[in-house]
């Protein structure tokens, strides 16, 4: 269950840092940047949003997973159905889980994500021109 879920996530995080790369050879080539920002402020919020609800879900679904009681009132009701060998590990995911929410991650994600893609398409346009002035020569 781990496994699958942590493939997914491997997914997500490359498909955030990956794909103005590969954007920007079809804009270097079409000339197309505002097309470019447009798409990185587009996708960092779908990215930012699936990375962010999908980690809020894989962690409900491993505490599921480990028998974890979300109806429980108190300790002995809560971790009746969880092993002892998966305690610490139930723990550790609740103290993930009961943080800040998705949505404000996602948030600051977004933020992040759009000023990091944002000066790395700058310098790769300015990468190119130097390397596009230095051919006309």
């Amino acid at each position: 269950m781990e496994n699958i879920i942590d493939l997914i996530s491997l997914f997500l995080v490359v498909a955030i840092v990956a794909y103005p790369f590969f954007a920007l050879s079809y804009v270097e080539k079409h000339s197309k940047w505002v097309w470019l920002m447009m798409a990185i402020v587009v996708l960092n919020i779908f990215l930012s949003l699936a990375y962010c609800f999908f980690d809020d879900c894989s962690t409900n679904w491993l505490l599921s997973y480990y028998g974890y009681d979300f109806g429980g009132m108190g300790e002995e009701e809560i971790y009746r159905n969880v092993k002892d060998c998966d305690r610490e590990r139930v723990e550790s995911l609740l103290h993930h889980y009961m943080g800040v929410g998705w949505p404000l991650r996602a948030m600051f994600m977004y933020v992040m994500l759009t000023a990091f893609h944002l000066v790395a398409s700058l310098v790769l346009r300015g990468i190119f021109k130097i390397r596009e002035s230095r051919g006309n020569r």
